[in-house]
């Protein structure tokens, strides 16, 4: 194997590392929120948030910030 192989291998491999680390961070964030929607461990603020994105409900005097 080359030089330049070894240097493609290299790039490579540190892509697909970043790629697991943000979506293993992706992943982390998914389970807190399925956690926090969980009846023993409900959030009202949680519920509320995906009731009015999910049913796109707004009153005329709120303005919504959402985190995605």
């Amino acid at each position: 194997m080359g030089y330049f192989s070894m240097k493609k291998i290299d790039a490579t491999l540190n892509e697909s590392k970043k790629e697991y680390d943000d979506l293993k961070q992706e992943r982390v964030g998914l389970e807190n929120r399925v956690k926090r929607l969980r009846p023993d461990s409900l959030d009202l603020d949680v519920l509320d948030e995906r009731s009015r994105d999910v049913l796109g409900y707004v009153k005329e005097d709120e303005v919504i910030l959402i985190n995605k």
